[in-house]
């Protein structure tokens, strides 16, 4: 028989790889796992050896000596059903990103929840963000399967811990993101059956205590059913479970806060007559701790049991406050005033609220962000502060989101506006990748107009720069992404009334083309076309107005508090 009969016959039999995928994933898993290796790095070398024109990606050929390479060996029809998962482009070649995608999903439950468990055991200030050099102190080497088994040196598991969870560091910080990204890196390499081996090896090497281990789902439905039926023996006809609980909740909510503390949660169950270990109370706790700010929102938990009390009913949407209003009146006025400094107003704040964001979270409490507003030149009545607060302060947990709060002040762009800011990064951005990097701006930026060049203040690679300073980027090597560049025009957006400024500013700073109009379109248009000078003078003010950035130690009367940078307008 023809080879190529031979490859018919094996089409024509070969299963739906959509329903052999997860077979075949668990293979080479259990595969990779038998053979020694814990994370996918020790994986990655190899692939970069057979990429031989470093293209970052294997033909089918030498995906085969791939797989052979480390130690995973399949039937035809099983290579070619993965093969056909990790090339999800259908381009005929595999990418280590495609391959690992495939090979990192599915993280089962327990895994997840001794993660989970281990995080908030290690950040022991609550913040989010634990630095990765105290991370790298606590990790307990001696503790790893492999190391006591003598499989491996305590010093190499160390030291590749500290390879792999470096890749995740932000800012010299591991987040509870980060931390879960290190572990699905284990998790692709550990098959199905190796639950207890994964959570031995987090509660190993992480000396986590017996009475904090890891909490079935199984013992957590049994603990909330107790609790359920504790709430629906309280409750009359005339109400449902979530009133029944809110009634007790407010026993011990003396100050109507509208969320708990773990003590008055303790109580609360001791009143309604759940009577458990403290271990079980915190298990249940933590359940509806849903946003980990150490309180439960009565309003949530009350939701979810009403909605339990239903059977689950998706008609039913119980409701339990009156929606907050938004403090319109205080937001205007905090807009007016950015608007009033022209386009990097709003930036200003953002930038500022960035610079004391130490945890990188986006959040921060109430000293943080009342010092911010008075430092950025916002004079607000405490009444005003506390509406504005209470506002974004979304789960009481004394924290505000201020991407969210920003969004509030800046609005969205105009399906206009949108489109010419997308028309400008696709021209930006030369290699499609995604970014625009300092490479893709030059020769684009039109600088020779502005105002710091045309005074001699600034070079035009020294106005890209400053231009490039705008963004708090994600990357290390000044590039943007186009979520960062749609943001920065949504903040200079917010400051220019009229669409045709706004488009005008954007087609002469960056050289675009005119959109091609025909017959009485075009007239309309023309007959209202805006000049480079006008976009220019609503941009950047006056066109005798000079602006020049300095430290914050500078005093001048003249200047503009900008995000802790000055503008200083010299005429």
């Amino acid at each position: 028989v023809s080879t190529q009969s031979t490859w018919d016959i094996e089409s024509k039999n070969i299963m739906d790889w959509h329903n052999r995928l997860d077979v075949i994933r668990e293979k080479i898993r259990f595969q990779l796992c038998a053979k020694g290796i814990d994370t996918l790095a020790a994986i990655q070398k190899y692939f970069a050896e057979l990429d031989l024109d470093k293209s970052g990606k294997l033909n089918a050929e030498e995906f085969e000596k791939f797989m052979a390479t480390i130690g995973v060996f399949l039937t035809t029809q099983e290579f070619r059903s993965i093969y056909d998962a990790y090339d999800p482009n259908k381009d005929g070649e595999v990418s280590f990103d495609e391959f690992i995608g495939v090979l990192r999903k599915d993280m089962s439950e327990p895994r997840k929840a001794i993660v989970k468990q281990a995080y908030e055991l290690l950040d022991e200030a609550g913040k989010g963000a634990i630095p990765l050099e105290a991370l790298t102190k606590k990790y307990f080497a001696q503790g790893h399967p492999r190391v006591r088994t003598r499989e491996k040196a305590p010093e190499a598991v160390q030291k590749d811990f500290e390879i792999a969870i470096t890749k995740w560091a932000q800012k010299g910080v591991i987040t509870l993101d980060a931390f879960f990204e290190y572990y699905q890196d284990i998790n692709a390499v550990l098959p199905a059956e190796k639950d207890a081996y994964f959570v031995d090896m987090v509660v190993k090497t992480w000396n986590i205590a017996e009475a904090t281990m890891y909490v079935t789902p199984a013992h957590l439905e049994k603990l909330e059913t107790i609790m359920y039926e504790k709430i629906r023996q309280r409750t009359t006809a005339k109400e449902d479970e979530g009133k029944a609980l809110m009634k007790a909740m407010r026993y011990v909510d003396s100050k109507n806060s509208g969320v708990l503390t773990p003590d008055q949660f303790s109580k609360l169950l001791v009143n309604i007559g759940c009577l458990l270990k403290p271990e079980d109370v915190q298990t249940l706790f933590e359940k509806f701790d849903y946003d980990r700010s150490g309180k439960i929102c009565c309003d949530k938990i009350a939701s979810y049991f009403a909605l339990k009390g239903s059977g689950n009913n998706p008609n039913v949407q119980p409701k339990f406050t009156v929606e907050a209003e938004p403090p319109n009146q205080v937001l205007e006025k905090i807009k007016k005033n950015l608007t009033s400094r022209g386009s990097y107003g709003i930036r200003g704040l953002f930038l500022l609220f960035k610079r004391i964001d130490a945890s990188g979270n986006k959040k921060i409490d109430r000293h943080e962000f009342a010092w911010a507003m008075k430092e950025n030149g916002h004079v607000l009545s405490s009444l005003e502060f506390e509406r504005l607060f209470k506002f974004f302060d979304r789960n009481n947990d004394g924290f505000v989101d201020y991407d969210e709060f920003l969004r509030g002040i800046r609005g969205e762009l105009n399906e206009k506006r949108q489109a010419v800011v997308l028309e400008v990064f696709k021209k930006l951005d030369k290699t499609g990748d995604g970014f625009v990097t300092v490479d893709d701006l030059v020769g684009v930026y039109n600088a020779e107009k502005h105002p710091k060049f045309v005074s001699g203040v600034m070079t035009k690679k020294e106005i890209l720069e400053e231009f490039l300073g705008q963004w708090d980027t994600k990357k290390k090597d000044k590039s943007v992404t186009l979520e960062e560049f749609i943001d920065y025009y949504k903040d200079i957006s917010a400051s220019i009334d009229r669409d045709d400024y706004f488009e005008a500013m954007l087609r002469n700073a960056w050289k675009l083309p005119e959109p091609k109009l025909k017959g009485e379109e075009k007239k309309v248009v023309e007959d209202k076309k805006v000049t480079f000078a006008d976009a220019e003078a609503k941009f950047f003010g006056s066109p005798q107005a000079c602006l020049l950035y300095t430290s914050d130690a500078a005093d001048e009367r003249s200047s503009v508090d900008l995000g802790g940078r000055r503008i200083i307008k010299k005429k």
